[in-house]
């Protein structure tokens, strides 16, 4: 019995460690803001590329081959702290450090074929 009491104390003790502990990486939803190509396989909306963030590094992972313009902008400022025209492989990602950027809301725009892909986070 004692045993066991310790077993379920334990489990609680690691249940309350585990949700005390800070979430460092997030993903991004990305959401099709414009496109001329059908983007639809098998009923289900597929975009070829992922984004998430951690601490102050974007990352974006390129899931087939394109050629891509990543640009990331304060949505509080308009101002546009990071573009580049980038030409990924299949499963490739491309890091982004936002360390001398300001804390605040971003928004990224992830620009291929004519097609533009988007998604909002925040930069804490």
């Amino acid at each position: 019995m004692k045993k066991n009491i310790l077993i379920l104390l334990s489990i609680i003790c690691l249940n309350a460690n585990a949700a005390s502990m800070p979430e460092t990486s997030r993903d991004i939803k990305l959401q099709v803001e414009r496109s001329n190509t059908p983007i639809l396989r098998s009923g289900i909306l597929s975009i070829p590329v992922e984004a998430s963030i951690d601490g102050t590094i974007v990352s974006v992972s390129f899931l087939s081959d394109l050629n891509a313009t990543v640009r990331i902008t304060s949505i509080e400022t308009g101002k546009i702290v990071y573009e580049y025209a980038y030409s990924a492989i299949a499963l490739s990602v491309l890091p982004i450090s936002l360390d001398c950027e300001d804390l605040g809301d971003y928004k990224i725009e992830i620009c291929y074929e004519d097609t533009v892909v988007y998604g909002e986070f925040v930069l804490c």
